[in-house]
């Protein structure tokens, strides 16, 4: 007799449940993780599963959940599977999302971003069943804050025998910027929330002592002097105007910022100001560009610049070929153009195809005249006579239609080839 060991642990799962739900009916404030291991200790044996809820109806020998000790470490729980460390700064995070839950409140999601929320969620509240976390994550719009908020209170039929496993949480990269940023703003919550309070105090503050700034831009007549840009004629703007205007002008390729009001071109906002306003990745790539261009400009004698990304150098005078070392980009220094080797300075790619053209129309035209021994298997052409083709093996061959072994009276009946010589 077979015994079905899997079938077996289901309907032990099953008792064990139906004992769960018994025991968190009847201990609601009893500790979670002490009921469960009761259940499923007992979940086999209904006589001892009564005596212990007897006793522990009459002696109270059930934990609180304030009284219960953990048995894993607690710090596990709030451990992010496959999430990178995200380094934070109130300060900067506030400063590119001033409104941080306005905005992931009305934030339109998509799946990837979507997806990463519950499995987040599955990760932090892994004593909590998927059906239930799907239903408030569903209802909450995928807002993580918003779901985390009515999870404070979980209802006891919604916490599962045992906690997920890490194999059942599927937070995988590449994970999405703006699902990071929601992390982040779930794990630093209440820093977030007394730093934007901070910053409401001090520009109310500012206001009543009359040490606001105006935009000269926008207009905004609330500018903390910490927020204020001034280019080098002393004009006041605001970072979000002068964040938009530097976008605009990297974008239309150009390295000078300009004031933003009538002073230009005398007046530049300068590049410490251009800093504040840029992330780091942006600001380095204008530097770079920018020492560039100086270098260009100095027309230095035998100076060699990449034309996919701007690298520099100084190649031998006998190499006519440069190869970018950076982006691996090779440039004739003869024509100034993209390598073209084999082809000569000059020479177009329609050249080229015409060649490749004519080639190929040959080779196609040879297979057509070519015929193979039907004997040895050696090529042969007919140059002129007969269509009956003897070859140096003793292999008589039909020209006509490739057929081996034939006489003279095969001629006669010869279809000719199935594949005839093209006119064209």
């Amino acid at each position: 007799m077979e015994l079905d060991l899997h079938d077996d642990q289901n309907n032990a799962d099953a008792a064990a449940n139906i004992k769960m739900d018994t025991l968190l009916q009847l201990f609601p404030l009893g500790d979670f993780k002490f009921l469960r291991s009761k259940c499923i200790e007992l979940a086999a044996d209904d006589e001892a599963f009564e005596n212990f809820v007897n006793e522990a109806l009459t002696t109270n020998c059930v934990p609180s959940k304030d009284e219960g000790t953990a048995d894993t470490d607690p710090a596990a729980d709030d451990e992010l599977v496959n999430t990178p460390e995200i380094a934070f700064n109130v300060e900067h995070f506030v400063e590119a999302c001033p409104d941080p839950f306005d905005y992931f409140k009305n934030l339109q999601r998509n799946e990837n971003h979507k997806t990463q929320v519950f499995e987040f969620l599955k990760d932090r509240f892994r004593d909590v069943k998927s059906s239930f976390l799907e239903h408030i994550v569903v209802e909450q719009g995928y807002n993580l804050i918003g779901a985390s908020e009515l999870l404070t209170e979980i209802p006891p039929h919604a916490f599962r025998l045992e906690p997920r496993q890490d194999l059942d949480v599927h937070l995988t990269p590449p994970l999405d910027p703006n699902f990071l940023k929601e992390v982040l703003l779930f794990d630093h919550r209440k820093e977030i929330e007394t730093y934007i309070e901070l910053l409401g105090e001090i520009k109310k503050k500012a206001v009543e002592e009359g040490e606001i700034f105006e935009c000269e831009c926008c207009f905004a007549d609330d500018i903390l002097p910490s927020d204020a840009i001034l280019c080098t004629e002393a004009h006041i703007f605001c970072k979000d105007c002068v964040r938009r205007s530097t976008e605009v002008r990297i974008g239309n390729g150009l390295l000078t910022f300009p004031c933003l009001g009538s002073c230009a071109p005398d007046g530049i906002i300068p590049m410490e100001s251009i800093k504040t306003v840029l992330d780091r990745t942006s600001y380095e790539k204008i530097v770079a560009r920018i020492a560039e261009e100086e270098v260009r400009q100095a027309d230095i004698t035998g100076i060699e610049y990449c034309q996919r990304c701007e690298y520099a150098a100084i190649p031998d005078e006998n190499i006519i070929i440069f190869k970018c070392p950076k982006c691996h980009f090779e440039l004739c220094r003869l024509c100034n153009h993209e390598s073209h080797i084999p082809r000569k300075c000059g020479e177009s790619v329609a050249d080229d195809i015409q060649k490749q053209s004519r080639k190929k129309n040959e080779e196609f035209l040879t297979t057509k005249v070519l015929r193979k021994c039907g004997g040895c298997k050696k090529s042969y052409v007919k140059e002129s006579g007969c269509d009956k083709i003897t070859c140096s093996c003793g292999t008589k061959n039909c020209y006509r239609c490739g057929a081996s072994g034939i006489d003279y009276p095969h001629l006669d009946s010869c279809p000719g080839r199935i594949d005839p010589i093209p006119e064209s």
